[in-house]
């Protein structure tokens, strides 16, 4: 039965989402079981936090908790490494703009992406269009033995899933060449405390 209505309320707490224009953009709701045990649902927006973020939120947590629990008086530190990371791309905004400006004044070969449509599709006198959707399914032990390998070679899953893409793209746009976006965590700028920071600092970056 508990663990019914922590399931309920968990569904209930996504059900009623988060929106952008209405403050805040977390939520935290704290549920009271038997024996003083609690459980800490919280609910976070894309746009406040990352996936970097969250191992530093619980570990902050954590600490702190087990201070009160100590009865040790700490003082709580403020994060102010977002500031100073906005700063810092506005300071390089003109030199990123400059070199893509020069990127885009060379020429780029056209990619054919209609090769992606079936082959009764690419005549003209269709007017209508269907995309090509592929969905590839791996099991536990197959993703576990994915996992293994990328480890093995030195790279993450996410960097083959890459590599798979742009292999995917050279073939289907007959070029060597191949471009797409790529996100990145976006913690290697020289701003103090910004491996710590809870927050939103991802960027994508063209590969």
């Amino acid at each position: 039965q508990v663990s019914l209505w922590v399931n309920q309320r968990a569904t209930a707490q996504l059900d009623a989402g988060v929106r952008l224009d209405q403050a805040p953009l977390c939520r935290i709701e704290i549920l009271t079981l038997e024996n003083c045990e609690h459980i800490v649902l919280c609910l976070l927006h894309h746009a406040i936090t990352d996936g970097w973020s969250m191992p530093n939120l619980l570990q902050s947590v954590h600490h702190h908790y087990a201070q009160l629990q100590s009865q040790v008086a700490e003082h709580l530190p403020v994060d102010q490494a977002y500031i100073p990371y906005r700063r810092l791309l506005e300071q390089q905004q003109p030199q990123t703009d400059a070199y893509w400006q020069q990127q885009l004044q060379q020429p780029h070969p056209g990619y054919p992406l209609s090769t992606l449509l079936a082959r009764d599709l690419r005549q003209p006198t269709r007017r209508h269009r269907q995309e090509l959707a592929i969905s590839v399914q791996f099991t536990a032990q197959e993703q576990q033995g994915l996992q293994q390998f990328c480890q093995h070679q030195g790279f993450t899953s996410s960097i083959l899933g890459l590599y798979s893409w742009h292999s995917v793209l050279r073939e289907i746009g007959r070029h060597d060449v191949t471009c797409c976006g790529y996100v990145v965590a976006g913690r290697d700028l020289p701003v103090h405390g910004l491996t710590q920071s809870v927050g939103l600092f991802n960027n994508v970056v063209p590969l």
